[in-house]
């Protein structure tokens, strides 16, 4: 899944507009870098079924434009989506830092989602 790219001057804007892994689902995810080495993650979860407990689970590589690594963020759980709550949404979101002279290397963003 590709985001779409924005931003302005010291910020770089990734967002996913809507995503599906099975019955699970993210809307309007969103990964705000800083260039002083801050980020932040915001995104909101829900499910199509009924059964049983579960999570959205995000992490981020930071790539160049050729697709080196320069940092990865490993998966972390979202919101607990409760047996029974079909359809209702979870605004979750965290914060994590990278190395700051990497900034200006960085064009590329992959979601590592699982469920």
């Amino acid at each position: 899944m590709f985001p779409t790219v924005g931003g302005q001057r010291g910020f770089k804007c990734w967002t996913w507009s809507d995503w599906s892994i099975g019955e699970l689902h993210l809307e309007y995810g969103t990964l705000t870098l800083e260039s002083r080495g801050r980020a932040h993650f915001s995104g909101v979860t829900y499910r199509t079924n009924l059964d049983g407990a579960d999570h959205w689970w995000a992490g981020f590589s930071l790539e160049t434009r050729e697709g080196v690594r320069l940092h990865v963020e490993p998966p972390r759980a979202g919101i607990a989506m409760p047996e029974g709550g079909r359809g209702v949404r979870y605004r979750w979101s965290f914060d994590f830092s990278y190395e700051p002279s990497n900034f200006a290397r960085i064009t590329r963003v992959v979601q590592n989602a699982a469920r």
